[in-house]
């Protein structure tokens, strides 16, 4: 069989075993665990309950679930602050995670999601907690859909590869090389998300927020919002 038509075949293999997944997935959301603390109360709130095969499926071994989670802290000082961070860094370390971005009064910080629980507790304790907010995102069948994505990409290169060693003429070459660059981006691009998504699962997100317990009198109020009115006048971004 001449090259061309092998070339051909495919191509035309390729279209119909990737038609299906060319449409982009998000996983769906399994709930949302809202915990507002305060003097005599706690809230809890779910964006949808896991109870039933959600439950079931959210304990099982074989599902990628994405965690990201919301931790707000307040200090009666504003000077404390940069402590309390100083602190949640060295507490994320601790546990095998990172400091992944740093703000004056925040920070996003990547933890192991075997031990999220465990290190929400230990953040919740470096100061008085005001929220905490769990997401949990299955991502089983997108997982799923680009690890079968992906092998057929790189079995179509290799095919590929072994027809341009066959090719004879440079006509055959050039539609060959065409393709094989196509199909070696296209490996490329799955690759990047397929570990993108894996460091996801593998490193819940958190955002921690700290913020000062200081509130203005009635006269500041006042001020705040003269410097909010001028603020909109004359500031423009």
């Amino acid at each position: 069989m001449r090259p061309s038509l092998v070339l051909f075949c495919v191509l035309t293999l390729s279209a119909c075993g990737t038609a299906s997944s060319s449409a982009p997935m998000s996983g769906p959301v399994l709930g949302e665990v809202v915990v507002v603390q305060g003097d005599r109360s706690a809230e809890v709130a779910y964006e949808r309950p896991l109870i039933g095969a959600d439950r079931g499926r959210a304990q099982a071994g074989d599902r990628r679930l994405v965690r990201t989670a919301d931790l707000g802290l307040e200090v009666r000082d504003g000077d404390a602050i940069p402590g309390v961070l100083a602190a949640a860094a060295a507490t994320t370390e601790a546990l095998g995670g990172y400091v992944a971005a740093e703000e004056p009064r925040a920070m996003t910080l990547r933890i192991p999601d075997a031990r999220l629980d465990e290190a929400l507790d230990a953040l919740g304790s470096l100061a008085k907690e005001t929220r905490r907010a769990v997401r949990v995102a299955d991502v089983t069948d997108q997982y799923t859909d680009l690890e079968i994505r992906l092998a057929n990409a790189r079995a179509l290169r290799d095919r590929l590869e072994a027809l341009l060693a066959q090719a004879t003429t440079v006509t055959e070459v050039l539609e060959v090389e065409r393709e094989l660059s196509r199909v070696t981006t296209e490996v490329e691009r799955l690759d990047g998300q397929l570990r993108s998504l894996a460091d996801r699962v593998a490193l819940s997100t958190v955002r921690l927020t700290v913020a000062d317990g200081v509130r203005p009198g009635p006269v500041g109020y006042v001020l705040v919002g003269v410097y909010e009115v001028v603020k909109w006048l004359f500031v423009r971004d």
